[in-house]
């Protein structure tokens, strides 16, 4: 079944929407068997909806699976942690991402795999409140830690981030050389900014 929720999943990426209807079947399945490892294809579920344009109900999949994640797989809860933020970010909700993103630095750490991502969120609420120079700090640890984790969908939004920053501070040379960087790891600039 967790087969079946995972392909369900990749259909949908592919292109396919019909896989959210697998994706659906086999989590319905796996709580009927009370299975224990759920977190995992809710949070691909979550993905999927995205990948479709409902950040909504991405975003309710992604806190169903924190939920069950902080009883049952506390391993992986920075995950859902960091997707819920995200979301929350995209739909306004600034202060509950940033109470996200803290919990999931208290929970995982700030060395964790996608360590960046916390301080990411906040420089983007920083730059979004117009506080420049805050979301250029954040930005730039961010960014440091992106480059430590060297995870393309870690380090892309975060190179795109200090650009934007950069530029609002008028360093343009900065922010030229940031784009310059996310354009050499054959990243697209548009899917970021």
């Amino acid at each position: 079944l967790c087969a079946h929720a995972n392909r369900g999943a990749t259909r949908v990426g592919a292109g396919d929407s019909e896989g959210l209807a697998e994706t659906a079947r086999a989590i319905e399945e796996l709580k009927h068997r009370n299975y224990f490892y759920l977190g995992i294809p809710l949070v691909n579920q979550a993905n999927s909806y995205l990948h479709l344009g409902s950040i909504p109900d991405a975003l309710r999949a992604d806190l169903e699976a924190a939920d069950w994640m902080r009883t049952r797989e506390p391993h992986r809860l920075g995950l859902a942690l960091l997707e819920v933020a995200s979301f929350e970010f995209l739909t306004g909700a600034w202060d509950s991402a940033l109470s996200r993103a803290k919990e999931y630095e208290l929970t995982s750490g700030v060395d964790a795999t996608l360590g960046s991502v916390a301080p990411g969120i906040e420089a983007r609420v920083a730059a979004r409140r117009g506080d420049a120079r805050q979301a250029g700090d954040l930005g730039a640890e961010a960014l440091r830690r992106a480059r430590t984790e060297n995870v393309a969908q870690t380090i892309g939004p975060e190179l795109a981030e200090s650009a934007w920053a950069a530029l609002t501070l008028g360093d343009r040379d900065t922010a030229s050389s940031l784009l310059a960087e996310l354009l050499d790891i054959g990243l697209d600039p548009d899917v970021f900014l």
